[in-house]
């Protein structure tokens, strides 16, 4: 269900419009994400890998199927997250779906 939720919600909707019905914010998903631990099944790995399957699902992205591009995933929304702190007012699935597609383009 919650797959579903969230590839209804990164369909092709601005993100200016787009409305979350979570309420997890991105500072909190910042604040979970501090610290890395690899693949662990913390909340952060948890949350970054189901925005992650949603976008392979809806074809936003185009990822490898391996260990190494699960743990490259959540590493590099980790690093992103990190690194821009002024965008954590955003709702957290845009958070971590911005690199995504940018690391994971389809038609390469």
């Amino acid at each position: 269900m919650f797959i579903s939720l969230l590839a209804f919600a990164l369909q092709d909707h601005p993100a200016d419009r787009y409305i979350s019905l979570s309420a997890l914010t991105g500072g909190t998903l910042a604040a979970e994400c501090e610290h890395d631990r690899g693949l662990q099944m913390d909340m952060c790995t948890s949350y970054i890998l189901g925005v992650a399957d949603a976008l392979q699902i809806s074809r936003k992205t185009c990822r490898p199927q391996s260990d190494a591009a699960t743990l490259q995933t959540v590493t590099i929304v980790r690093r992103y997250i990190k690194a821009h702190p002024e965008k954590w007012s955003m709702s957290p699935v845009l958070l971590v779906q911005e690199p995504l597609i940018a690391a994971f383009p389809c038609g390469r």
